[in-house]
């Protein structure tokens, strides 16, 4: 898998290749305009199967013009005066609305999401994210065209999220998390077949990671 149309996508937006290399700046400090989540980062969850789960589907795009966003990666570092501390601080509106998770679609497995997941666990929330479709509907070599075989793809898509967007640190998946969801749009029948094999296949990484790292 190639992921020169990310790079691409990224360069569109100004965002450097590597996340580690973008730093956010807060536009305020102190107790006027930031209020600090009261938990800690690595604080226990429960799951929204136990607190029913009501949320909010997070996508501020930042477009000024109609059209297709570069990136929908909500995950990262420069999009931090949106959802983080110092910025709109989106994260701790939604937690005090009584929100219990959020649910994200965008992913680029360049970036890492820790600070995300981090920020949203000290409010109590749960990050439903999902694993682009990239890979298999839009890249060189797509399956969703060809073959219809994406075990392969989604499989690197699926390994290179979880090493790369912190989701699991020290064999452990992140306490934010909740769901890592395919970005699957079954266009008709067939294709909805095979995307049930690919669910189930899905399924089955998901354990196999889960034996692997216990």
């Amino acid at each position: 898998m190639t992921w020169l149309m990310h790079f691409a996508y990224a360069t569109a937006l100004c965002l450097p290749v590597s996340g580690e290399t973008w730093t956010f700046k807060p536009e305020c400090q102190g107790d006027d305009c930031v209020m600090e989540p009261p938990r800690a980062a690595d604080a226990p969850t429960k799951h929204i199967s136990e607190t029913g789960g009501w949320g909010f589907s997070y996508g501020p795009l930042p477009t000024r013009d109609p059209g297709a966003f570069p990136n929908d990666d909500m995950m990262t570092e420069a999009i931090q005066g949106q959802w983080g501390l110092g910025g709109r601080d989106d994260l701790a509106i939604i937690a005090r609305m009584g929100a219990k998770m959020v649910r994200l679609y965008g992913n680029d497995p360049r970036f890492d999401g820790k600070k995300f997941l981090d920020y949203a666990n000290r409010w109590g929330l749960k990050v439903v994210a999902g694993i682009s479709d990239y890979p298999y509907e839009h890249g060189p070599g797509k399956c969703w065209n060809n073959d219809l075989n994406c075990y392969e793809a989604i499989r690197e898509s699926y390994s290179a999220t979880l090493a790369n967007k912190s989701f699991v640190t020290h064999g452990k998946y992140h306490p934010a998390l909740d769901t890592l969801a395919p970005k699957l749009q079954k266009k008709n029948l067939a294709r909805g077949l095979v995307g049930l094999k690919r669910n189930s296949q899905l399924r089955f990484l998901t354990r196999t990671h889960e034996r692997n790292t216990t």
